[in-house]
């Protein structure tokens, strides 16, 4: 998996599947992320340093 990687990288990725992950992201770091953070992640890259960013 690369910085780079997007949902539209990833065979039979959806909306469910991305909720899936952000809610598990949010429960295993306790982290928060708004609706306008979730919506701005485009790729793994921006998921990354938004993810770091919360947890320092």
């Amino acid at each position: 998996m690369n910085d780079n990687l997007t949902a539209k990288d990833v065979p039979g990725w959806d909306s469910f599947n991305h909720v899936n992950l952000i809610i598990n992201i949010e429960e295993e770091f306790g982290v928060r992320f708004s609706n306008d953070e979730v919506g701005g992640m485009q790729n793994v890259g921006n998921l990354k340093k938004l993810l770091a960013a919360k947890i320092i």
